[in-house]
Order: structure tokens, then sequence, then C-alpha cells
């Protein structure tokens, strides 16, 4: 996997993050760490004024069952402490690697945003944090695809009329 390798922290990590945040002009941001997944959220004010608020979720790749099966067996103290210690490593590890996956995600998504390939709200749409109408809060593309009805290519109750394209089609 990508990054499995990484030594930087991610300390180190979330302060690179930060200056990406800077550079973007996003005026906040924050990091939430909890224990089976981590959330990074940041908002920008567009040229309009408009604040939009974008979260990205990050789940490690680690399996706490697989770990939690492992130290369940027969082992004497000492094997036991050895896999408990293994299992830290690991854990430490994923953590590493999905903090240096999302820098190096929002770093190619900005640099593309300061060059003019996209603007801010098209390359984030799918993060964009909204109230889903019933008092919690979603990123838009959740919101999008617990509302949308597939029905061959139509977007029933979704985007009224709207229909996605064949492969290969081409509109003016």
């Amino acid at each position: 996997m990508p990054y499995d390798d990484t030594t930087v922290t991610t300390v180190k990590t979330k302060q690179a993050m930060e200056a990406l945040f800077k550079r973007a002009n996003c005026h906040a941001w924050r990091f939430t760490m909890l224990p089976a997944y981590h959330i990074v959220e940041f908002s920008y004010m567009a040229k309009d004024g408009l604040v939009s608020t974008y979260q990205v979720k990050l789940i490690p790749a680690f399996s706490h069952q697989d770990w939690d099966k492992a130290l369940a067996g027969e082992y004497r103290e000492r094997q036991k402490k050895a896999l408990q210690t293994r299992r830290a490593a690991a854990w430490e590890q994923a953590q590493r690697q999905i903090w240096r996956v999302c820098y190096h995600w929002l770093k190619s998504k900005f640099e593309a945003i300061a060059f003019g390939l996209v603007e801010m709200r098209e390359e984030f749409l799918p993060y964009l944090l909204m109230s889903d109408g019933q008092g919690h809060s979603a990123t838009a593309g959740k919101i999008f695809l617990q509302r949308a009805q597939w029905d061959g290519h139509e977007l029933a109750d979704v985007f009224s009329g709207v229909r996605l394209l064949a492969p290969g089609a081409v509109t003016p």
C-alpha cells in the first residue's frame, strides 16, 4: 500500500497540512481523532463571501478485530506482551500512513485549484459539509448517495430530468 513504510510522524504531517490550508486561504481547520477513524475539516471563504466547510473521513488500514483475535489465543505472558507491542507499532504505522495519504491527496487538490484547473467548490463538492434536513450533518456526497435511487441511468428523486451520460457521449 502507498506510504506503508513512511516514517513521518502524524504531528509533522498535520503541521504540513496546516501549511497547505494557510496557502489555500482556508480560515479554519481541525483534526478530530476517534478510535476507529479520524476527521479532517476545513473552512474556506470564496470570493463571493460564501463560507463552505469540508469534511474528510480517514480510516486507517488496520484491523482491530484481527489483532484482538490474535491476542485472544493461548500465549505465555512474554509472547502476549510481544504481540501487544507489535499491535501498537502496527497501529502507529497505520496512523502515519493514512495521514500521509491525506496530506498528499489534499496537496494535489490544492495545487490543481492554485493552477486554475478547477475551482475549490467543484473540487471538494463531495466533501461539502451540509445539514441532511433531519438535524444531522453529513457531506454532500454522502447525502447524495443516500438519497439517490438508481433507476437505470436516471437519478430518480434527486435531480428531475438529469441523466447520466452513456460512455462516449458528448454534449455541446
